[in-house]
């Protein structure tokens, strides 16, 4: 992000991201998004003022049905799901491997 990428900026780029992968999860594809939280982005008050009213906005529309999750939570939770198996990928994987 530039230098110049103010708080309300961030906060609807936010907004907007979720409520596009929200829509589409609803759709019947989950969709996973990564908040920026580099301390040059969140490092000022009006970013990170739009960061809690991001979360907020989560929360009023998103209810339980999003998961909030810290990186190692989403490992854990794709490691108990699709658990390591030598020359296997992931269910859906385009890319084959053989035998």
């Amino acid at each position: 992000m530039s230098p110049g990428f103010t708080g309300t900026t961030y906060l609807d780029y936010l907004k907007g991201t979720f409520d596009m992968l929200y829509r589409e999860g609803c759709n019947g594809s989950p969709k996973l998004m990564n908040v920026p939280m580099h301390s040059r982005i969140m490092g000022k008050p009006g970013r990170s003022e739009d960061l809690r009213k991001f979360m907020l906005y989560v929360k009023e529309k998103g209810g339980d049905d999003v998961w909030v999750a810290k990186r190692e939570e989403i490992a854990e939770h794709f490691k108990s799901k699709f658990p390591y198996m030598p020359r296997h990928l992931a269910p859906g994987h385009p890319i084959s491997l053989g035998k």
